[in-house]
């Protein structure tokens, strides 16, 4: 017997899982209800911008309400520090848990949740110019913001941590 050389048909496999949910659907597996709330010690940050957010977005630290430049990167496998280009980068933290990031050919806006030397951002709005100089440059540092898990703020310095531990990225406080 000759063994078939064609691989199975693959709108069969999809006609079988389709028939497969019908019958877990009917059978009452699939449901619209919602699952029960857990309750949670985690704090959440608000979904829409006129919502009031906790108070936990301003530790104690000026973190918050400050504009922030990027003027430097620290990375981990050589220890030494990095600008890729002298563009205009602003992380701008505001005290009802959204940011605004700035730079020459990009505008956005996003969540973040800071206590006790922990942060995490999410962007949310993006507006990249189509004549952007340095596009490795934003997407390094887009990137390496979103993937920061803690920070440190010594006077007008704030140093981001990313969760990977390899970069640090290095902002300036600016003028209030």
């Amino acid at each position: 017997m000759k063994a078939r050389a064609t691989p199975s048909n693959p709108y069969r496999f999809a006609a079988r899982l389709l028939i497969i949910l019908a019958f877990l659907c009917a059978a009452g597996a699939c449901t619209t209800a919602k699952p029960a709330k857990v309750a949670t010690s985690a704090k959440k940050a608000p979904i829409r911008p006129d919502v009031p957010a906790p108070d936990i977005y301003n530790d104690g630290t000026h973190l918050s309400n400050a504009r922030w430049k990027w003027v430097t990167t620290v990375q981990a496998h050589d220890n030494k520090r990095h600008l890729l280009h002298l563009d205009n980068y602003f992380l701008e933290l505001k005290t009802d848990g959204w940011f605004n990031v700035e730079s020459p050919c990009f505008k956005g806006d996003g969540m973040y949740e800071a206590e006790d030397g922990r942060i995490a951002l999410i962007l949310l709005h993006s507006h990249p110019s189509k004549h952007c100089l340095h596009p490795e440059s934003l997407t390094f540092f887009l990137k390496t913001l979103e993937a920061g898990s803690s920070y440190r703020e010594d006077a007008e310095r704030l140093s981001l941590y990313d969760k990977r531990g390899n970069n640090t990225l290095i902002f300036m406080r600016q003028g209030e």
